[in-house]
């Protein structure tokens, strides 16, 4: 099943506050379920014969995190062959750039994770 980012924000915001499932039903991976439960450790629904459960757990925020150091272990790797390859300064440029952006993607990070911590 494939979750849409906004799927996933509405199940996070839910954990919290669950009236707007409950009106609305679960929408997950596109298939929508009509809402049975939840407390502050899952979501139950159901849909005929079938039905869905998400569970509340901080993997996903180690997931997150090792999604990210492989993305800036790519970029890091990039800068360097770009350096490698030739020292002339427009590669200067490009790598000043690159280490520009991933200084602010660090930080845009770090407020995000610290955001999510603050909600669990």
């Amino acid at each position: 099943m494939q979750v849409s980012p906004a799927e996933v924000k509405t199940i996070v915001t839910a954990f919290r506050n669950p009236d707007a499932l409950r009106s609305s039903g679960i929408l997950l991976g596109g298939q929508k379920f009509l809402y049975i439960q939840s407390d502050e450790s899952q979501i139950q629904g159901k849909k005929g014969p079938s039905g869905v459960s998400v569970a509340r757990s901080d993997k996903c925020k180690c997931q997150l995190i090792c999604e990210i150091i492989v993305m800036i272990k790519k970029i890091i790797m990039i800068i360097r062959i770009i350096e490698s390859n030739n020292d002339n300064n427009y590669n200067r440029e490009i790598t000043e750039n690159i280490r520009e952006i991933i200084e602010n993607i660090r930080e845009i990070v770090q407020r995000i994770l610290e955001k999510l911590y603050e909600k669990y």
